[in-house]
C-alpha cells in the first residue's frame, strides 16, 4: 500500500475543499510571529484600519503594513504546502 503520493497525483477537488483550506489557513495563522498575527487578524478578522492597528499596537502605520505584507507572504507559502500535505495524509 502506497502511503504518499505527489501533489500532482491528487485530484484538484481533494485539496480545494473549504474545510481543508480553512484548517490549513488557521494552522498557518497560528504559526505567524505574534506581531504579524495580531496585525493580520486586527485587519482581516476585525476590520480595523491601519491607523487604528498602529495605535493599538504602539507602532507606525508603515510597521503595520509591513507586518501584514509579511503575514500574507507567509500564509500564501504555508497554505499551499499545508493543503497538499493534508490532502496526502488524510484523503
Amino acid at each position: 500500500m502506497e502511503l504518499a503520493a505527489s501533489a500532482g497525483d491528487i485530484p484538484e477537488e481533494t485539496y480545494d475543499s473549504d474545510e481543508t483550506r480553512n484548517a490549513a489557513l488557521w494552522a498557518a495563522i497560528a504559526r505567524l510571529p505574534q506581531q504579524q498575527r495580531t496585525a493580520f487578524l486586527l485587519s482581516n478578522r476585525d476590520g480595523l484600519k491601519y491607523a487604528d492597528i498602529a495605535e493599538k499596537l504602539g507602532v507606525s502605520i508603515n510597521t503595520v503594513k509591513t507586518h501584514i505584507k509579511l503575514a500574507y507572504q507567509f500564509l500564501r507559502k504555508e497554505c499551499d504546502w499545508m493543503i497538499r500535505f493534508i490532502s496526502i495524509i488524510f484523503f
